[in-house]
């Protein structure tokens, strides 16, 4: 199966566990925007049973509520009673975790239901012709339209004709939610809602002003007001309140000047020694002298006062509501100010305060708050976060500021409208210039990736010719210059790789195929590479693992690729002494493990001016050290690329004279899949009967000699087609196919489609030979039905590995890695591409 259905919340886990990787298609991501789980009754029900099922759905939200506040604790009340399924603690954990991603409990109240949302909902149906284009909505959403009077028993009513008005306390500057304007009436969000109570319960509602809110509050403590609008629960104000349930859910969150740190936690600003502004008598002033009695707090009467605090300077952050501050950075145009993360989640929790002695007046207002629906507060809410207000100015002064304006705006449209045709010329100019950068780009791909082939081929006939003088020649001193003539090869060939690895992730062509893989087995196959470079040049290679995964799921050439890199510099930069590689795994993250990988030495060390350079495309770490080694200053700035493509990030530290660590972080997951390792048993080879096509006449010839030195039967072929003839007519079975990609009138792939399709051939284990690494080429050849691909030019002790690897006959591990040349500017190139 290539894709399914799912939930994220649940089935994202259960694929993990198995060690599949996946990716999540979110209708979201596409602009489908849907409802998941509602409720849903009979309109009977809605209207013979009204409070009934105001009952259920306040108790079903307030359950929901719960849960999301207290995880673990409903976690363990499923594992103890509910668990069904039989999911386990870390399955709970999961779910709990993508749920929250999902509802959003802190930011988005539960149980909310926008209009604007079905309506769009409804005419997705439409234009899919799912249902009539005359359908409406009208109903469907229940108490959608408010009433006008609420439903009181006698003794309620009774309480309520004695009390006729109410004296409200109001914040009077806590913009956008409530504020007295000019004129001193009471606004804002929560100034509306009161007036829908005031109308359900037909009551006056008057209010009694005060300087501030701490002015307020001291009013509320001595009965001087009846009800406190917008109020937190705490301890202090239970003394002289009862408390509603809550209608409105506020998020409160850090405000910092740009110049500062983004913390992200209130620990990571205690820990800091940073100071925070907070309004006065504030819920939030309590709780930081509650649960961080060490940050140092200043306190401001209004939120407005508090952000110019921290604009100003005279404090690092605020703490404060977040729509609140995103109108009035707006509306005061304080530009420097950045809104940060969210605190204090489980606070904000608005409702109404009333004083002491009326308790029989809060059940009243829980039946008044009922009948305001969820819809009807976020239209409210909209009306007032949209709309942005200036306070403080006269009508006078607004009349000359426009009049001001107009003037302003006249001149310079004068002045845009005679550079008009300059800037159309401009906008002109600049998309071309990007169409000709685009093609550029495209055409610097394209010649890359030609002249990877085009060099690739020469080198693979050098590199061939090498190895067969090789095996006949014993000459000490032709011997050392077969060596030499391999270590220029396996330079160039490194260089030329590095070149196209940089443009493929500048361009972010680079694709990853992460698999399960056995960690400790990679990492020591790579350390077994090395040491022969390691001895030769008398440098201790060291090996320390600490608390690793046993398997992970990673791309293992990448992987590799990164690792080889780094060693091969650790190691060609020291001129004695020793190179460690240190693996350490952390705790379990969300959503695998975190690796940190360094490499350390003991080398000449690097310039802490020059270490972020390093990472840069053609620059070298010291240029002496770099010109006797034949480096081309692109290896680091190719892993930087793989590691960030990756989602890690990488590094160095080092001091001259004191060595180096070149460290990168990864977060892998771990899965218990517990793959096999190859036996490390040599056996004899068997004579294998090999079919070669090859357009090259010296690379067919080349390869044709080097197994047929070995005891194989070879015969060959100049192209695809030849090879489909030459199977169709043969009296004798191939054991095997090597087949070049690029060939004239028919190729690897196009061939091998053709082979696979007759009966006969359709298990012949085919080997594709190719000097196009590319990933299109590697996925070409995996959907013709190739086995195997090699990249040119290769060892044939590599070509033996993977023969292994189809089962045609085993080879030790010793025989089958071939160290690293020292001569070579280590990329990290692995000329065996698997192909899952």
């Amino acid at each position: 199966t290539d894709a399914f259905a799912a939930f994220t919340t649940n089935q994202g886990f259960l694929l993990k566990e198995q060690g599949v990787s996946y990716r999540y298609i979110v209708p979201t991501d596409f602009g489908i925007d849907t409802y998941s789980d509602v409720l849903i009754t009979t309109e009977q029900e809605a209207t013979h049973h009204r409070q009934r099922l105001q009952n259920f759905r306040q108790a079903t939200t307030a359950g929901w509520e719960y849960a999301y506040q207290h995880p673990e604790e409903t976690i363990e009340l499923i594992l103890e009673r509910y668990n069904s399924q039989n999911k386990s603690r870390a399955a709970l954990e999961f779910e709990a975790r993508e749920l929250r991603k999902l509802v959003q409990p802190l930011r988005i109240k539960l149980g909310q239901m926008r209009t604007e949302k079905w309506e769009h909902i409804h005419q997705i149906y439409v234009e899919q012709q799912q249902i009539p284009a005359e359908s409406s909505i009208e109903g469907l959403l229940f108490d959608q339209k408010p009433r006008t009077t609420v439903v009181l028993s006698q003794s309620e009513q009774a309480w309520l004709d004695r009390h006729p008005k109410f004296r409200i306390g109001v914040d009077p500057d806590w913009f956008p939610f409530e504020y007295l304007d000019e004129e001193r009436q009471h606004r804002g969000v929560v100034a509306d809602i009161m007036q829908r109570i005031s109308v359900l319960l037909g009551v006056e509602m008057r209010v009694v002003e005060a300087p501030s809110w701490p002015a307020m509050m001291e009013q509320a403590a001595r009965g001087e007001v009846d009800l406190v609008t917008a109020v937190m629960r705490n301890g202090e104000r239970e003394r002289f309140l009862n408390f509603t349930d809550s209608y409105y859910r506020l998020n409160i969150t850090l405000v910092t000047h740009g110049e500062q740190p983004q913390w992200e936690s209130l620990d990571a600003v205690a820990a800091s020694g940073a100071t925070v502004a907070v309004p006065d008598s504030y819920v939030t002033h309590d709780h930081l002298k509650r649960d961080y009695p060490s940050i140092p707090v200043t306190t401001r009467a209004t939120v407005l006062e508090v952000l110019q605090a921290v604009e100003k300077g005279e404090a690092d952050l605020a703490i404060v509501t977040l729509e609140a501050a995103a109108q009035l950075i707006q509306t005061y145009r304080l530009q420097h100010l950045r809104i940060g993360a969210p605190v204090f989640e489980t606070l904000g929790a608005l409702s109404i305060g009333v004083r002491k002695d009326w308790p029989e007046l809060v059940p009243i207002l829980h039946k008044a708050l009922a009948e305001i629906s969820t819809q009807e507060i976020e239209r409210i809410r909209n009306k007032w976060m949209a709309v942005p207000i200036t306070i403080g100015l006269s009508i006078q002064q607004v009349v000359w500021i426009v009049f001001s304006v107009i003037l302003v705006l006249g001149s310079i449209t004068l002045i845009i409208w005679r550079s008009n045709r300059a800037v159309r010329q401009a906008q002109r100019a600049l998309i071309v210039a990007k169409e000709q950068a685009e093609q550029a780009s495209h055409a610097k791909g394209n010649f890359l990736n030609l002249m990877s082939h085009e060099l690739r081929t020469p080198i693979t006939t050098v590199s061939g010719i090498t190895q067969l003088i090789g095996k006949t020649e014993s000459n000490p001193e032709n011997q050392k210059l077969l060596k030499t003539l391999e270590h220029a090869t396996n330079h160039l060939l490194a260089l030329i790789s590095d070149l196209f690895d940089l443009s493929r992730a500048e361009e972010s062509t680079i694709t990853f195929d992460a698999q399960p893989l056995h960690l400790s087995a990679l990492l020591e196959e790579v350390v077994e590479r090395f040491t022969p470079l390691a001895v030769e040049k008398g440098i201790a290679l060291q090996y320390q693992p600490q608390q690793l995964p046993h398997t992970v799921v990673a791309d293992s050439l990448r992987l590799q690729q990164i690792l080889n890199n780094l060693l091969g510099n650790a190691i060609k930069h020291n001129r004695g002494g020793w190179v460690r590689l240190e693996v350490m795994g952390s705790n379990d993250q969300e959503g695998g493990r975190q690796l940190r990988f360094n490499i350390r030495d003991n080398g000449v060390g690097i310039d802490p001016a020059r270490q972020q350079q390093i990472f840069l495309p053609f620059e070298q770490v010291e240029k002496q050290i770099s010109q006797q080694r034949q480096g081309a200053g692109l290896g680091l700035a190719i892993c930087k690329q793989l590691v960030e493509t990756m989602g890690g990030s990488i590094g160095v530290e080092s001091n001259p004279g004191e060595g180096s660590c070149f460290w990168f972080e990864l977060n892998l997951a771990e899965v218990d899949e517990v793959i096999q390792q190859p036996q490390q048993q040599a056996t004899q080879l068997p004579s294998l009967r090999i079919l070669i096509a090859e357009d090259n006449e010296t690379n067919r010839m080349v390869i044709t000699q080097l197994l047929e030195m070995d005891g194989h039967q070879i015969d060959s072929v100049e192209d695809g087609e030849a090879a489909v003839q030459q199977l169709s007519h043969c009296e004798e079975a191939y054991d095997l196919l090597l087949m070049d990609v690029r060939m004239p009138r028919l190729d690897g792939p196009s061939a091998t489609q053709q082979i696979r399709a007759q009966f006969s051939h359709q298990q012949l284990p085919i080997i594709a030979l190719t000097a196009d690494t590319s990933t299109e080429t590697l996925q070409r050849c995996k959907a013709a039905g190739m086995d195997q691909v090699i990249s040119k030019p290769f060892l044939v002790e590599e070509l033996y590995r993977v023969i292994g690897q189809l089962g045609l006959f085993s080879i030790s591990l010793q025989e089958s890695i071939p160290p690293i040349s020292p001569a070579a500017d280590v990329t990290g190139e692995v000329l065996e591409k698997r192909l899952p």
